[in-house]
């Protein structure tokens, strides 16, 4: 155990990653100090402890590693819980020094707070620290959408703007709330939230989804959401009129959830049962708003609504998709995105620190069915442009955006969604004409 008391020190003595991973080196033939530091960072050994109650009086030297090795074995066997666990923690840690008794318990709480982390330890030792099981997404290039059962339709679900977490309900009732990292949230502040999974979630699962904060009943931005987040799981409190939701998306047997393994339900039958078991959609846990679409171009327009709303956009998801610890090809992130090549025809009148240059340049299809205004110059490229207008007026210029946007009666001419400036192209005179400019987004649901 003296080298897991050495690594401490060493780690918390510099704040350069290269002594951090020298510090790590210092346990390395050391089988004691290595499974201390492994059930510190694991994510998934879970102890049960949520509050850790420090002995009033310590020993003047410390016992062996075995009392405390036997104490983590017990608790994560679950041969100790409740208020026996609490116990024997003060007991046990009552057996070493106040200096060891306070990095040990670091490890009970999962936090070694000496700068060292997953991807760390993975430097030091590759492969050490499994990953928590997680399914990624693919972009639509990887997906065989042709082998998709579009008859019986495809699940297409707004793209949550929150914090992901998973959230575990096991046989025995305990609930559990963590990120994607594995590090757990505190279940007293999530009190309306755990209530609910208590009472309508089924025990043996996993569940999936992301946390959002709503003030006074409504979203917060993703960036200020995760701040209060952050902030509440760092011993802060939710104020008056922020609410956590929890939107949900899927649901795993726990025994499924680890490293490379997979559950085969089909994805159909998962968020069917989701659906029965969160029927309120008010409530502080619910479905992620989905629809069911019977093509891709029904998918990509689904998406195009969400993102207009200034949404991200969506994930489709195949009906008979199985989840599996990996990157899946059956769960697809739709975020179109194209370049296109078109003519400037003029300039917006800027504001602000703009004023005195222009707002946004005013860009066309060559049979001008198509019309925009595209932004995201630098400030010296915006003078430039500005100082050098007839020159640009009539050149060919990339846009890149994330979909075409088809006439409405506020704009009786197709559009791009997001559209920004790219670069000039000096090789070539004509622009893209709506057809090709429909073409190239086409191409891209596709991958290609």
């Amino acid at each position: 155990m003296q080298a897991f008391l050495n690594m401490m020190a060493a780690a918390a003595a510099s704040n350069k990653k290269d002594a951090k991973l020298a510090a790590l080196k210092l346990i390395e033939n050391c089988p004691e100090s290595r499974i201390l530091a492994h059930a510190a960072l694991y994510p998934l050994t879970r102890f049960g402890i949520k509050r850790i109650d420090m002995p009033v009086v310590f020993a003047s030297t410390d016992a062996g590693a075995g009392q405390f090795l036997g104490l983590l074995n017990d608790l994560t066997s679950k041969r100790l819980t409740g208020n026996a666990a609490r116990d024997s923690v003060t007991h046990v840690l009552g057996q070493y020094t106040e200096s060891t008794a306070n990095l040990l318990a670091r490890v009970l709480k999962k936090d070694l707070d000496v700068g060292i982390k997953v991807d760390t330890a993975n430097k030091a030792f590759p492969g050490w620290i499994p990953d928590v099981p997680y399914m990624r997404c693919s972009l639509p290039k990887a997906a065989k959408f042709n082998t998709w059962d579009w008859v019986g339709g495809a699940f297409s679900q707004e793209k949550a703007d929150g914090m992901f977490v998973n959230v575990d309900h096991t046989d025995d009732g305990e609930v559990r709330i963590s990120s994607r990292q594995g590090q757990e949230f505190p279940l007293d502040q999530y009190a309306p939230i755990v209530s609910l999974i208590r009472e309508q979630l089924p025990t043996g699962f996993q569940f999936h989804g992301e946390l959002v904060v709503h003030m006074d009943g409504k979203p917060m931005e993703r960036q200020d959401s995760n701040g209060v987040l952050n902030h509440v799981n760092q011993g802060g409190l939710f104020s008056e009129l922020q609410t956590p939701v929890l939107y949900l998306w899927d649901m795993v047997a726990l025994h499924a959830v680890q490293p490379k393994g997979s559950y085969m339900l089909p994805y159909h039958d998962r968020v069917a049962s989701l659906a029965r078991l969160l029927r309120d959609p008010g409530a502080e846990v619910r479905l992620i708003p989905t629809k069911v679409v019977y093509s891709l171009d029904e998918a990509y327009e689904h998406a195009a609504e969400l993102m207009a709303q200034g949404k991200e956009g969506t994930i489709l998801k195949e009906r008979n998709a199985v989840w599996e610890d990996r990157t899946s090809k059956s769960q697809i992130k739709l975020k179109l995105e194209a370049d296109v090549e078109l003519k400037v025809k003029g300039f917006n009148r800027g504001e602000g620190k703009n004023a005195a240059t222009f707002g946004s340049m005013q860009v066309a299809t060559h049979d001008d069915l198509l019309e925009t205004n595209i932004s995201g110059f630098s400030d010296k490229l915006r003078q430039e442009i500005s100082d050098n207008r007839d020159d640009w007026l009539g050149a060919i210029v990339t846009v890149r955006g994330n979909l075409v946007l088809k006439p409405s009666p506020s704009n009786p001419k197709y559009s791009i969604f997001l559209p920004r400036f790219v670069e000039r192209r000096f090789d070539k005179s004509e622009a893209d004409s709506l057809q090709w400019v429909i073409d190239q987004f086409e191409a891209a649901k596709l991958g290609k």
